[in-house]
């Protein structure tokens, strides 16, 4: 008799599967949550069945790649395969994202191994996109509309996009082009992130903030390094986007 798999949050399968790889972190091998125990709540906010988009705003170098993007791909790769949209602020950004971060979880994460096949010519991938059993990762730039609805997906993952453009090409906002893709899921996740705005940034990062979550069950995560100014930006980041 087939069974289910059992349980799982995004936190528990990065600490047993996820491997960090050599040419692109300070401290390659296994992963370990524990280190930058922050990362946990978001990281298991996209992986929460009853929450449908996750908005995160972070500073710069917290491990928002990692945690939030590659965790993940990885995740939805190897334990709940999905197809799947990674979205950069352009083509040249989405390009780069894969050959320096995709490409080498890819190939020293073993379960990932296992399923993404880089080296043969008969795989079918390409910088751009990845195929798998039960799903693939497309990678495309905010700018590109093609790209944008090119495919029908189930999870959207859209980083930086307070640097994304106002229109992809003539079509309008780029992250409701994407989401326009996920429409036949029922069990749809959108995860979007953006920087930490510096002073007189915020007003540009509202109307960003408040597109994503103008549908479905959000959870609004916020991580500086400091905790009393945590409070104050995520109830800012609340009630702009209400």
């Amino acid at each position: 008799m087939l069974q289910p798999p059992p349980e799982m949050t995004l936190s528990q399968w990065a600490d047993k599967f996820r491997r960090l790889s050599a040419g692109s972190s300070a401290e390659p091998g296994r992963w370990k949550t524990a280190k930058a125990p922050y990362q946990k709540e978001i990281m298991d906010a996209i992986t929460d069945i009853t929450i449908k988009k996750v908005v995160i705003m972070s500073a710069a170098q917290v491990g928002k790649t990692d945690a939030m993007v590659l965790n993940p791909i990885g995740y939805y790769v190897h334990y709940d395969p999905s197809p799947i949209m990674v979205i950069q602020p352009t083509i040249d950004m989405a390009e780069k994202f894969s050959k320096e971060k995709l490409s080498p979880m890819l190939r020293d994460t073993p379960v990932l191994a296992d399923r993404i096949n880089e080296k043969s010519r008969n795989s079918g991938n390409t910088i751009m996109q990845k195929i798998f059993p039960g799903g693939f990762i497309t990678i495309a730039g905010a700018n590109s509309p093609t790209g944008l609805r090119s495919h029908t997906i189930r999870i959207l993952l859209a980083d930086e996009i307070d640097a994304y453009p106002a229109s992809a090409g003539k079509e309008g906002d780029p992250l409701l082009l994407a989401s326009k893709r996920q429409t036949t899921f029922w069990n749809k996740k959108n995860r979007s992130g953006v920087r930490k705005q510096q002073p007189g940034r915020m007003e540009r990062t509202v109307p960003v903030l408040r597109r994503t979550a103008t549908a479905g069950l959000v959870k609004c995560c916020v991580r500086q390094k400091r905790p009393i100014r945590n409070q104050i930006r995520l109830q800012q980041v609340r009630r702009h986007i209400q």
